[in-house]
């Protein structure tokens, strides 16, 4: 096995003429999960970035709602809260099958999170509005 250099085999029309094609079809190979790894590394703190602000978007929204269980309007923010954010993980898993063309194993694990988020979503709406509010 001899190592990968990135700049001398995977740049744009590298000549690769000089090894066996199927040295070549492993040489392409590497260089594309080289590449992968790269725009991961890059990607991750956008990533993690995104993450951030849709916890903060539901913790300030979750601050702002405050009062009595029993007031209607509480009730009714709350269930937009929820809305929002069910439609946020509609929003995820369509941009995670649409980054599923690219990395496989990307969108799934984006596909995993956003599926638990949904389930955590579910927990903390029956939680926060009670099954006394929703027997009226």
């Amino acid at each position: 096995h001899m190592a990968l250099d990135y700049d001398t085999h995977c740049e744009l029309g590298a000549d690769l003429s000089a090894y066996s094609s199927a040295k070549q079809g492993e040489i392409r190979s590497a260089c594309t999960t080289a590449a992968t790894v790269l725009f991961l590394v890059y990607a991750s703190p956008f990533v993690a970035v995104c993450c951030n602000v849709v916890l903060c978007l539901f913790c300030f929204l979750q601050g702002v709602v405050l009062g009595d269980i029993n007031d209607f309007n509480r009730v009714q923010k709350i269930l937009k809260q929820f809305v929002v954010m069910v439609v946020l993980c509609i929003g995820g898993v369509y941009a995670s099958v649409n980054l599923s063309s690219a990395s496989f194993k990307l969108g799934a694990t984006i596909l995993a999170f956003l599926a638990a988020a949904f389930v955590v979503f579910l927990v903390w709406g029956y939680m926060e509005i009670g099954s006394n509010t929703l027997e009226k």
